[in-house]
């Protein structure tokens, strides 16, 4: 827009007129060029600050910093109320270096200063000076006022979500902070401010402080319900999630689109935790999660939801996450322009389900429709070539990426490093893996995890020490402990892997999983430790699975262990009688004893159950 000459006068601030607040945006500029060209000596700052608020809705930086050069040649740029509008048309245009070179050069800052230069880098995502901003208002003795603590409640939760886990303890003491602050003046009773409160907490992952705010209002809206159903969702908790979404219908509130999201994310969570079982085309699905999301899905339609792209690409996740990739296939294909995180979605859900050369032929579609592949897009992508061990589709995924400016994302780069690894090219894997930097507990968990693959325990060993070496500050996890107890089960090393299982909660304060006593099975049975192995499935602090005992039947059927195959061969058809393998097993065992009419008896016993159960 075309704002004319620049002032030549002192601009003498007058009243808006009231018949600026009824004319349009056209007429608006029109009469700010107007008085601009004619260089009056009266100057309307209501005129000022409409054309300001035009600059800021409209996002045009340029014409909003020729007004601030008019003011700046007129003299009027110190008038504390034309200061803040430009800061705050400065932050809502994305300009905060600008936006804070005007907030310095104020003589007096009032809260709504304050609260324009908080908010503004708030929403800009730099929540870290945000809140060095807060901190330097309380110390000039200004008093916040609501919006205030809706800025600085902002900044922690935008700080908090992209942070790690120190980020996040930090960020609930400041929270905490801030919440007292309400409640000393009654705030924290107001919806928006208790509802921003529960954004933060929940962002902090402090989900018992977030339930103690949602209970204690008194008047819940959507945004509200929206945010708790979320918060349960993103921290695991599905099941919660959903019993409030039921909750919510029961007491009145209609969800929204919002609201679908959540208790679609929420049915992702569970299907993440939920054991996978055959569908009826004999593919694995998570069950259970599948039916509750399709009830979801058909409220949403009924609701005209469906539609909307964030509800769509909900669904597309979360029927990829429960294994039904039909039906998530279906939504996507009734999308009329899908997003990056939809295609994503699909072609990650392939890759997941073992459908890899689809996952890549949506890749191809993907780029060939001009839609352009994020980091989660390669990583996906990796995964696929990694399962199908496609190395030279994968170094050209890798030439993508580079040609994307992505090499050195440190999550697509830990995604190549783990399918190098995959693949068996520990020498480009290695390449990788140096120019990460810093080098995060993914990076080398994925190196170790390549020559573990390869059982080159040795070096897994070395990585390892290498890591607790050159980056102290990184502890190992679960996942480093399972690699380790891989590879030295593989390799034959039972002191060794006793020694790392050991040192897990001695150490480093992890608590062995399931999966790691299996590993630890699985190295004592490998190695002919049966009656140790036996003993470690009967005590150890989980309820042996399938899993468990069939590793033992295996192992009993390398050593050719009579005693203890009989022990797991027992506890493997007492939960799945079905199971041919364990038969397979059991009679060979027998066969190679010379007990024939023990063998003879296994065979009969696993015809009859076979039988039973296909008559039944």
């Amino acid at each position: 827009m075309a704002l004319g000459a620049t002032l030549s006068n002192p601009i003498r601030a007058r009243a808006p007129r009231k018949d600026l607040f009824a004319a349009s945006d056209r007429e608006i500029l029109r009469r700010y060029n107007a008085m601009v060209q004619q260089g009056m000596r009266s100057f309307s700052i209501g005129l000022v600050l409409a054309a300001l608020k035009i600059c800021k809705n409209s996002r045009d930086l340029g014409s909003g910093r020729k007004i601030h050069s008019d003011l700046v040649a007129s003299g009027d740029n110190a008038n504390v109320v034309v200061a803040n509008t430009l800061v705050d048309m400065y932050a809502k245009c994305g300009s905060m270096p600008e936006a804070l070179a005007v907030f310095r050069g104020m003589d007096f800052h009032s809260v709504v200063s304050w609260n324009c230069i908080i908010l503004g880098y708030a929403q800009s995502g730099d929540g870290e000076f945000a809140l060095e901003l807060y901190a330097a208002m309380e110390e000039e003795g200004v008093s916040p006022n609501r919006v205030t603590l809706l800025a600085a409640l902002k900044a922690c939760a935008s700080l908090a979500e992209k942070g790690d886990l120190s980020v996040r303890s930090r960020c609930l003491d400041r929270g905490i902070l801030i919440h007292e602050q309400a409640a000393r003046s009654q705030d924290d009773l107001e919806v928006a401010v208790a509802t921003s409160l529960m954004d933060m907490y929940t962002k902090c992952g402090a989900m018992v402080e977030a339930r103690g705010i949602f209970e204690k209002m008194e008047r819940r809206d959507s945004v509200s319900w929206n945010c708790i159903i979320l918060g349960y969702a993103l921290a695991g908790d599905g099941s919660l999630a959903l019993e409030l979404f039921e909750r919510m219908k029961m007491e009145g509130c209609v969800p929204d689109s919002v609201t679908y999201v959540a208790a679609l994310k929420a049915c992702s969570s569970l299907a993440e935790a939920e054991a996978e079982a055959p569908g009826l085309d004999g593919k694995l699905v998570k069950a259970g999660s599948f039916e509750t999301g399709r009830r979801i899905h058909r409220q949403a339609s009924q609701g005209g939801d469906e539609s909307d792209l964030f509800v769509a690409t909900t669904l597309v996740d979360m029927y990829a996450k429960c294994g039904c990739m039909a039906e998530a296939r279906s939504v996507f294909g009734r999308m009329e322009e899908p997003s990056v995180v939809s295609w994503t979605a699909v072609i990650l859900g392939y890759a997941q389900t073992g459908e890899c050369e689809l996952a890549l032929q949506f890749y191809a579609r993907m780029k060939q429709r001009s839609c352009v592949p994020d980091a989660f897009t390669y990583v996906a992508a990796l995964k696929a070539c990694g399962s199908l061990g496609a190395l030279e589709r994968g170094r050209r995924i890798q030439a993508d990426i580079s040609s994307a400016g992505l090499q050195g994302d440190v999550f697509v780069a830990n995604a190549l490093v783990d399918f190098f690894g995959q693949v068996g090219s520990m020498g480009e894997a290695e390449e990788v893996f140096q120019t990460i930097s810093p080098k995060n507990l993914v990076s080398w968990s994925a190196l170790m995890a390549g020559y573990s693959f390869q059982g080159n325990v040795g070096r897994v060993l070395e990585l390892f020490e290498r890591m607790r070496r050159e980056q102290p500050g990184i502890r190992p996890d679960e996942i480093t402990f399972r690699t380790i107890l891989t590879a030295c089960s593989h390799a034959g090393m039972v002191d060794r892997g006793k020694e790392c299982f050991e040192e897990m909660a001695r150490v480093f304060g992890i608590r062995p999983g399931l999966d790691h006593y299996n590993c630890m099975v699985d190295l004592l049975g490998r190695a002919n430790h049966l009656e140790e192995a036996v003993a470690m499935a009967r005590e150890m602090p989980f309820e042996a699975t399938l899993v468990t005992w069939t590793t033992i039947l295996g192992a009993c059927h390398k050593w050719k262990d009579v005693e203890a195959a009989r022990v797991a061969f027992d506890a493997v058809v007492a939960m799945d009688r079905k199971h041919a393998a364990a038969y397979v097993l059991m009679s060979n065992i027998y066969g190679f004893a010379g007990m024939w009419e023990e063998q003879a008896r296994v065979i009969e016993m696993g015809r009859r159950n076979m039988e039973y159960d296909s008559k039944n």
